[in-house]
């Protein structure tokens, strides 16, 4: 049940999402074992799935690739249903944001690309489902552990140590920053 979400700079994305997919199978457990995908024809998606396969070979496992048939969007529903969730979540996120800022925020913006993700982390870990635990806690055995810290807030954040004599020490080691979340 756990979700992946990830702004795309195009249709045909070379392999960006397939390595994105990677790593979101890397954070569940199953990057390697064997898989079956399932996927609409559209080649965009047809692409994506073979360079899944291509990166994945290393690994091991079968790796099957079903195709649902054309016209029969409702083959998907799951898919679907989670396409929703990050969607709303995110439309969420967003609202918030531009609230906080008092500005409105063009769907180009590079922030939306943290938003699709965070929002896709935050129903991992905090939507409960109809047996009372979250996707996260069905995957992983345990309950999530984050930061209370709300998206595109002001933050102060440490940067590692300098290496170096004496002066190294006076260095200042805290900065300004934004919190646009975690990648998991």
């Amino acid at each position: 049940g756990m979700l992946m979400g990830a702004a795309l700079p195009t249709k045909s994305t070379g392999t960006y999402a397939a390595s994105r997919v990677m790593a979101f199978m890397k954070e569940v457990g199953c990057e390697y074992g064997d898989l079956t995908i399932k996927s609409d024809q559209e080649p965009a998606i047809l692409s994506t799935t073979a360079d899944i396969g291509k990166l994945r070979a290393g690994g091991g496992g079968k790796y099957v690739i079903e195709n649902s048939p054309v016209g029969a969007s409702a083959s998907n529903g799951v898919v679907e249903r989670g396409n929703q969730a990050i969607t709303g979540q995110a439309r969420v996120l967003l609202d918030s944001l531009e609230a906080r800022w008092g500005v409105q925020i063009p769907y180009g913006h590079p922030v939306i690309c943290y938003i699709i993700e965070y929002a896709a982390f935050l129903l991992n870990r905090f939507k409960v489902g109809h047996d009372g635990k979250t996707n996260y806690e069905r995957c992983k055995a345990k309950k999530a552990t984050t930061i209370g810290i709300e998206f595109g807030e002001g933050v102060f954040w440490k940067k590692r140590k300098i290496a170096g004599g004496a002066l190294a020490q006076l260095t200042v080691t805290w900065e300004d920053g934004v919190y646009l979340g975690i990648r998991g």
